[in-house]
């Protein structure tokens, strides 16, 4: 049986060992989303420390999608530089990482975005001032998410992953019980699971058919009426055929 201490690879990512670092938002960025040397220092001891593969906290797609005033952002060029000069000392130190593509959805901060949040829908698990995105917001957002994986493989990022878990935007179309659409993306689960399908097609049109992609997504959301197990089985039966293994 192979040991977590056993060399891996994912998609050609060679990793020297089978630990890996779930993504979790550090509030280490600066109010303008741009790296700071607080960062650098949090993601080098992950490095130091033996971590075979980092995956960093929510990088934010679009401005909109804004959660937290000190979160990583991607939705501009002006990005890469800094976060291009983070990637090459984790490389230069053995490391690998992978950049956590995100939108908060209702979660949106309003007082930071100035907009009020979109998602799949209006629900009473929503926030009071959500709306229904339309068509419209579906093509923008998924646009951005592609973007934001092109910039990231600029940046020299090893790979992406698309955060479709934890109530965020991705999660709550996949969860019924926050979409409620009448259209294509919403009812049964196969229809639910496109948003998060169109978007990894649009982020593979930006990165190739190389680049690591990966998904995160809940096994249930732990709420009467939400995502059950048997939804996230269906589901991640939906992304088998895209996702990767080790």
């Amino acid at each position: 049986m192979p040991s977590v201490w056993d060399s891996t690879s994912i998609k050609g990512l060679e990793l020297e060992n089978r630990f890996i670092r779930s993504a979790t938002g550090s509030g280490k960025a600066d109010k303008q989303g741009y790296v700071t040397p607080k960062l650098t220092e949090h993601i080098m001891e992950l490095v130091e420390g033996g971590v075979g593969l980092i995956i960093s906290g929510h990088v934010g797609v679009h401005p909109n999608g804004r959660i937290s005033a000190q979160q990583l952002f991607l939705y501009s060029d002006a990005y890469i530089p800094k976060l291009a000069v983070l990637v090459k000392k984790v490389k230069k130190n053995n490391g690998k990482i992978v950049a956590q593509l995100n939108h908060g959805g209702t979660t949106s901060n309003l007082d930071l975005t100035g907009t009020y949040p979109i998602s799949s829908s209006v629900s009473d698990k929503t926030n009071p001032n959500t709306r229904e995105m339309t068509p419209r917001d579906i093509e923008e957002i998924k646009s951005a998410f592609g973007a934001a994986a092109n910039r990231a493989k600029k940046a020299g990022f090893d790979g992406v992953q698309l955060h479709a878990a934890h109530g965020y935007l991705i999660s709550q179309f996949l969860s019924p019980i926050y979409n409620k659409r009448e259209d294509e993306y919403g009812g049964n689960v196969e229809n639910r699971a496109r948003l998060a399908c169109e978007i990894y097609e649009e982020v593979r049109e930006f990165v190739g058919d190389d680049y690591p992609v990966m998904i995160k997504m809940n096994v249930t959301d732990f709420l009467e009426g939400g995502t059950s197990t048997m939804d996230a089985i269906e589901t991640a039966s939906i992304f088998e055929p895209w996702v990767l293994t080790l």
